[in-house]
């Protein structure tokens, strides 16, 4: 019962969007937008995560050169 009203359902929506092209335009628009916003968002995570690591990497290197220049 529930798998026929659900299937009922999707088939209005689809024969409704078949009348209108500019709502299954604007939902592939928006699909797009969300997906070029993941795309974007993960690469910007990747990025400062490197620099997190190159950061750290540079903190202590510049530490042992320092702590070495005092025991001599």
């Amino acid at each position: 019962m529930v798998a026929e009203n659900i299937t009922n359902t999707a088939s209005s929506a689809i024969e409704a969007m078949k009348t209108q092209p500019l709502a299954i335009a604007l939902i592939i628009v928006n699909m797009m937008f969300l997906l070029g916003g993941l795309y974007a968002a993960k690469t910007l995570l990747t990025n400062l995560a490197a620099a997190e690591t190159h950061r750290s990497a540079l903190i202590n290197t510049l530490a042992e050169k320092c702590l070495l220049h005092e025991t001599k």
